[in-house]
């Protein structure tokens, strides 16, 4: 992968641009992550979450504390000693057919805990913490990094990992509609098994005995909605010539059958991605289609029309075809003998993923996308608000004559990052890692006395449209008594050897006759 001189697999295709985080991950993988933590503490912290994991959803169903154990568990039929194991003791044993070979003491000792030996459960957790390692592809270390800043266990020697993981849960999705009676295995012995017997079933999928490899797999690191609307306009560089491990990006599909979202979309736009970004990338009207999940905040939402109206001002679902030729399909329910009940906090809990299908149809004309009076509603009421008439008139000419026309191209590397644009007084105290919980003043930010004199007199935070390249700066806009406080007064900075370019970018924008 380093030489980047061949493929990793003759199915598997990672463009340049994705293996340098990649490497980074094998790097830390080999090296810091093997001590990041102990397995006593990674045991420790996948039985506490798990429990933790039971109890939100109790609350979320309505059961009250103590209850947890009626929740039904998403564990493969085979695996309910693993679930056991697990939940009471935080690691996953191997099958009986290979455990005396890789690991003999250890058998002894599952033996006594199957039994209800004294003692036994003891044994067992002292000999896995001294003998067993961490699986260290589950740790994100930048992540926990960041995590560790805001945990309960500051000071203490071994702080607690983060564990947001269910092994059997997984499983249980991955292996839930295989065709098990294909995969060759006359009998799965516990999860390790059935693990082994899911990638069996997944290397016939992707690999033909005579033919070779059936289908082709790209990984691609990036933002989605920008990947998407790269894709879709072949705007990405690393498809655009062959590739140095043989591979031709060229001749890749650039319209799918199928977009799985999973759940980003609770984090960037909700609805509102899928139909601007992903739906253009659809391939066949009646077949294709979009789906993703709601996992976040499903209880906010009364009823799909309310969460179509939060994000794209659409509650009606014939509108939302008429614009973007996509039709949510209903849920698919079994045949059952039993009569079908509502979930009580609403239709988001009663789907696992919305499916947006494509339809058929052409682009409507602009006058029926929103009539002429609304527009000139909509311009008015942006005049009312303060967006200058020049601006607009100007934005207006080149729409209406269709005269847009520009040599701007996207940036090839990240030219500045959020904390360049950032004035802190440090007065104030030391800048915190993390700006977003201090900047907040709802009900999930920081409400101390402290973070509210911090909003008001010790930061600023400014956007920035133009940067010139030549002399590494950026224009943007305050008011002039603001900027001549931030000149005089002590250093706001953040990090503070960022100190003297923000202000020498202070003094270019009070130059600025724009300004």
């Amino acid at each position: 992968m380093e030489k980047n001189d061949k493929p990793i697999s003759k199915w598997l295709h990672v463009p340049k641009s994705t293996r340098g985080p990649i490497l980074d991950c094998l790097r830390n993988w080999k090296g810091p992550a093997k001590d990041f933590h102990t397995t006593a503490s990674i045991r420790k912290a996948a039985v506490r979450d798990r429990r933790r994991a039971k109890m939100r959803k109790a609350m979320g169903i309505g059961l009250p504390p103590g209850m947890e154990e009626l929740i039904h568990d998403m564990t493969p039929e085979s695996c309910e000693l693993d679930r056991d194991y697990f939940d009471n003791l935080g690691f996953l044993p191997p099958p009986d057919s290979i455990a005396p070979s890789v690991d003999p003491a250890f058998v002894p000792l599952l033996n006594a805990y199957d039994d209800g030996e004294p003692g036994a459960a003891k044994a067992l957790k002292t000999y896995v913490d001294g003998n067993w390692k961490v699986n260290v592809t589950l740790i994100d270390m930048e992540w926990e990094k960041d995590w560790r800043s805001f945990s309960d266990d500051n000071g203490q020697e071994e702080v607690t990992p983060f564990i947001n993981f269910d092994p059997l849960e997984i499983l249980f999705h991955l292996t839930c509609s295989l065709p098990l009676d294909k995969a060759g295995v006359e009998e799965v012995e516990n999860a390790m098994g059935l693990t082994g017997m899911f990638f069996d079933l997944l290397s016939d999928t992707f690999w033909h005995p005579s033919r070779g490899p059936k289908m082709t797999v790209e990984i691609v690191l990036g933002e989605m909605t920008d990947f998407m609307e790269r894709l879709r306009y072949n705007c990405l560089e690393f498809r655009s010539e062959p590739a140095e491990d043989g591979f031709d990006p060229r001749t890749f599909p650039r319209a799918y059958d199928r977009i799985h979202l999973s759940n980003v979309t609770d984090y960037v736009g909700g609805l509102m991605n899928p139909l601007l970004f992903a739906a253009p990338l659809l391939k066949e009207p009646g077949y294709s289609d979009v789906r993703f999940t709601v996992l976040l905040n499903p209880p906010k939402f009364k009823s799909h029309e309310q969460f179509q109206a939060e994000y794209v001002l659409m509650p009606s679902e014939a509108k939302i075809i008429d614009h973007f030729h996509l039709k949510r399909l209903p849920p698919h329910r079994p045949p059952s003998p039993v009569p079908y009940r509502s979930h009580p906090l609403g239709p988001m809990f009663e789907e696992s993923y919305f499916v947006w299908q494509l339809q058929p149809g052409e682009k409507l004309p602009w006058e029926k996308l929103m009539r002429r009076p609304q527009f000139e509603r909509l311009i008015s009421h942006m005049h009312e608000v303060g967006y200058p008439a020049h601006w607009m008139s100007s934005i207006l000419d080149t729409i209406c004559e269709g005269t847009i026309t520009t040599t701007t191209r996207a940036p090839t590397a990240e030219v500045m990052t959020p904390q360049e644009l950032v004035f802190w007084d440090v007065s104030q105290g030391k800048p915190p890692r993390k700006l977003r919980t201090l900047l907040l003043d709802d009900e999930v930010g920081d409400g101390s006395a402290t973070a509210q004199a911090i909003r008001n007199k010790g930061i600023h935070v400014v956007s920035a449209f133009r940067y010139t390249v030549d002399t590494e700066s950026v224009n943007f806009w305050l008011r002039k008594d603001v900027m001549n406080g931030i000149l005089s007064g002590p250093a706001r900075t953040v990090p503070q050897w960022l100190a003297e370019q923000l202000l020498v970018w202070a003094r270019n924008a009070l130059c600025d006759p724009k300004l």
